[in-house]
């Protein structure tokens, strides 16, 4: 049995050139409007990870079956119906304040983890569309 390619992966498309195409105008200005929150959190400038998330920083991780790969350390992904946002758990000691954050924004889904290494969860919480709710 042959190995799966891993699909998200970092790539050479300019998040200015994605969010051009975002074809909601609302929801490229919240796009913006968080690009620049992370921007300004973590120091770090975006790239795009896989077709549509925005991602910032990387980290390494293993899962028990032996398989591996590299991910954003914090992302978004600015799809039509939400608005996802992904933050690696246990990330600079805050992690409560950062559970209590995610539970009191989240208007569709409560964080949750997804657990991509043995050791550290990935959170996500989705944001319903403006419109919608």
């Amino acid at each position: 049995m042959s190995k799966a390619e891993i699909k998200t992966k970092a790539t050479e498309v300019t998040v200015a050139d994605f969010l051009a195409t975002v074809p909601e105008a609302c929801r490229r200005e919240e796009a913006e409007a968080i690009d620049a929150m992370h921007r300004r959190v973590t120091g770090l400038e975006p790239r795009m990870w896989g077709s549509s998330i925005i991602g910032y920083g990387s980290y390494d991780y293993l899962y028990d079956s032996g398989r591996s790969g590299t991910m954003c350390r914090a992302g978004f992904s600015p799809r039509k119906a939400a608005m996802t946002l992904y933050l690696m758990g246990h990330y600079l000691d805050r992690q409560p304040e950062a559970d209590t954050l995610l539970a009191n924004s989240a208007r569709t889904r409560p964080a949750n983890p997804v657990f991509t290494s043995t050791s550290s969860p990935m959170w996500t919480s989705t944001f319903s569309n403006s419109s919608s709710g």
